[in-house]
């Protein structure tokens, strides 16, 4: 199994730290690369499941490989209950994805800690056969707190969590925590 992710990692195209719909399009990539795998005759791997090597462990992978170092490339992932902390610059944004399909319920908080500008949030969850859908948008000006956001089991289940902060404004930043609270299926 250890081979098949270190094949995939290297094969699959690099994750941008973009919208959520670019993380559909990445996550269609790794499927398509991990259907391959499990279907090439002959090979060891034929018959595994693909939308579970695909969804479940590669993207796992990836997110966790990155470390979420400031000099991360690429979408940081998220530990149930282990905030992060961050600064966005600018006209930047991030992207946070958990780290596993959450097992039910589940709830995102992003706390203001500093700054002025202006802050637009989209949140998506994310199948494993590449799947998007686009849960709620917030819009936060100058510096504003953004509300707490609770996913039922119905619409988490089994799926990834995305959030994409946007900063809006040049010239400011905005100073945040995001903590992602729920069991994410192992």
């Amino acid at each position: 199994m250890h081979r098949i992710i270190i094949t995939l990692m290297l094969l699959a195209p690099a994750a941008q730290a973009a919208d959520c719909l670019d993380m559909r399009a990445y996550a269609e990539r790794l499927t398509r690369r991990a259907n391959e795998v499990c279907t090439r005759d002959g090979s060891r791997w034929q018959g595994c499941d693909a939308r579970r090597l695909a969804g479940e462990t590669v993207l796992a992978q990836i997110w966790k490989a990155t470390w979420n170092s400031w000099i991360s490339v690429g979408p940081r992932y998220l530990e149930s209950n282990a905030p992060q902390h961050g600064t966005l610059h600018h006209l930047g944004h991030r992207t946070f994805g958990s780290l596993g399909p959450m097992a039910g319920d589940a709830r995102l908080t992003i706390a203001h800690r500093g700054g002025q500008a202006d802050l637009t949030v989209s949140y998506c969850v994310l199948r494993a056969d590449g799947g998007l859908s686009v849960v709620a948008t917030d819009q936060v000006k100058n510096g504003g707190e953004v509300p707490p956001r609770q996913f039922s089991a119905d619409q988490v289940r089994g799926r990834f969590v995305i959030a994409r902060l946007e900063a809006r404004e040049a010239g400011r930043r905005y100073e945040y925590t995001i903590t992602l609270a729920g069991a994410v299926t192992q």
